[in-house]
């Protein structure tokens, strides 16, 4: 079993994205000299986010700065990718037929994406000069059909999430690159940092989710069900050593509300993909409970909670 320990991925991290600062259904850039309105929006490319007016006759409150004039509501289509959440997506709304990032690698060795809709991946890992230190591709095309009426009638099914380990460089570039030509490519969250194992996941292991979809039902007795978002659960035991036991506590310990990469399919230190294993196995949430037996060897027992 795997976790993913996230390093921030703050604007001074990011390198360079083939998405444009904004689009031309987003709200202008924000203008210092302008006078906005109660409720009127703007942008500030700065940090990627929308920002909505909280009172009359504001004018030189730079937004980011200002919470007493100015409430973000929302990241841009930039800026999605970035914003906590896998259900709001960064698009390709250009045509360009992929979305391209580049970040600052050092001192990480993984990279997970969610919300991914592409055909492929292209991961490219650069030195501090520029040289490729180490590139892989991933076909996002899934191969688990459960019959002859898959195979026939269904159309291609394509995964949503994506995994690569690769080696640690002090100083360089990880360049990420979602492919979908004819563009609409999306990413809806990455999660990049340094790789731990912390032991070795226990059969079996009881994924789920939690439906946040709406049931009315009015005076008649007429019911009606409005789909929404879900959430990815998962709940799992994993062993280790009892002289581990305080060290993986620690860890645990600092990952306490923090949403990271859990990887529950036992993979090989030399298995740097996901190919082989189960995506369903593969979840970005907190855990919400934690809990430890110790006899010959130790026991946690986790249950993670996947972001929407």
């Amino acid at each position: 079993m795997k976790v993913i320990v996230p390093r921030e991925i703050t604007p001074a991290r990011i390198k360079a994205t083939s998405l444009p600062a904004r689009h031309a259904s987003e709200p202008e850039e924000y203008d210092p000299a302008r006078t906005y309105i109660a409720d009127q929006q703007c942008m500030v490319a700065a940090t990627d986010r929308i920002y909505q007016s909280l009172t009359a006759g504001n004018v030189g409150h730079y937004p980011p700065d200002s919470p007493g004039h100015w409430v973000a509501v929302g990241a841009t289509n930039r800026g999605r990718w970035n914003d906590e959440y896998v259900n709001t997506f960064s698009e390709d709304l250009e045509g360009l037929g992929y979305i391209e990032k580049d970040l600052e690698s050092a001192l990480t060795t993984s990279v997970a994406l969610f919300g991914v809709r592409g055909t492929s991946v292209d991961f490219t890992l650069l030195d501090a000069a520029g040289a490729v230190v180490a590139e892989r591709s991933i076909d996002l095309m899934v191969d688990d059909c459960l019959d002859w009426y898959d195979v026939c009638f269904t159309e291609p099914e394509l995964g949503d999430r994506v995994y690569w380990q690769y080696p640690f460089t002090a100083a360089g570039t990880l360049r990420i690159r979602i492919n979908l030509p004819g563009g609409g490519a999306r990413l809806g969250d990455v999660r990049y940092g340094m790789e731990r194992v912390l032991g070795q996941t226990l059969l079996p292991v009881n994924p789920g989710i939690l439906d946040f979809s709406e049931k009315t039902t009015d005076e008649k007795g007429r019911t009606r069900i409005a789909q929404g978002l879900y959430a990815d659960l998962l709940d799992f035991s994993l062993v280790l050593p009892t002289g581990a036991v305080d060290k993986v506590r620690r860890i645990l310990t600092t990952l306490r509300g923090r949403a990271c990469v859990w990887m529950v399919d036992n993979l090989t230190d030399d298995q740097d993909t996901l190919e082989g294993s189960l995506l369903t196995y593969f979840v970005l949430g907190y855990y919400s409970s934690l809990t430890i037996s110790v006899a010959w060897d130790a026991e946690y027992k986790l249950s993670i909670e996947g972001v929407v």
